[in-house]
């Protein structure tokens, strides 16, 4: 085996391995999104919606004007 077909030899190895390491990339992204979907959305929803008061520690926030147009600030009030 000389110098050039050793350095293909080496190539096709690191190509091989490439495409071996993408296919289990795909795999596994595929598992995740498409089979386990609905696993990793109930999962999220129960980590997202949950509902926690924090005290201000100077006391409450309130806006200057109070009138018509202020609306409290609600962070994802959908929740």
């Amino acid at each position: 085996m000389d110098h050039k077909e050793a350095h293909h030899l080496r190539l096709y190895v690191l190509a091989a391995l490439f495409f071996i390491v993408a296919a289990v990339y795909i795999g596994v992204l595929y598992d995740t999104q498409v089979n386990n979907y609905d696993y990793y959305y109930a999962s999220s929803v129960r980590s997202i919606a949950r509902s926690e008061t924090v005290e201000a520690a100077r006391g409450n926030i309130r806006p200057k004007r109070q009138g018509a147009g202020v609306q409290p600030l609600l962070l994802q009030p959908d929740l």
